[in-house]
């Protein structure tokens, strides 16, 4: 599944059809502002599958956080490169890779994490 979910993003054109001037959505304002209130100014935020940084990353980085976007498409990457420029980005797959315990004060991930199989979810999010 993964490989084809890759393979359609790779090929597709995910910003011009899905986030390409998108503004944030109240309910995702709400889960951030309940966010902003359990972490530090200035935090370190990790997004998984952060496709390419807009809205999500350019809106945390405004707001004045540290921003790391994980991504497993190198089109994607590149563009989020492009698109927050102030932010870190990394080719990666979120799902095998492991960052280092503690390093980011929250960890955020809108519509990526169905991508994974439920069944590995629990090792996902421990």
């Amino acid at each position: 599944m993964k490989d084809k979910v890759k393979k359609g993003y790779e090929e597709g054109e995910y910003e011009g059809e899905y986030r390409k001037n998108r503004e944030l959505r109240e309910f995702e304002k709400d889960l951030f502002q309940k966010l902003f209130e359990e972490i530090p100014e200035e935090a370190s935020i990790l997004d998984l599958g952060c496709g390419t940084g807009v809205p999500f990353d350019r809106f945390l980085f405004d707001k004045g956080y540290k921003v790391t976007g994980a991504d497993f498409v190198k089109k994607h990457v590149k563009q989020a490169r492009r698109n927050v420029p102030e932010a870190e980005f990394k080719q990666v797959d979120f799902s095998e890779v492991e960052f280092v315990e503690n390093s980011f004060d929250a960890i955020v991930s809108f519509y990526a994490i169905f991508h994974i199989p439920r069944e590995r979810h629990p090792d996902l999010l421990m």
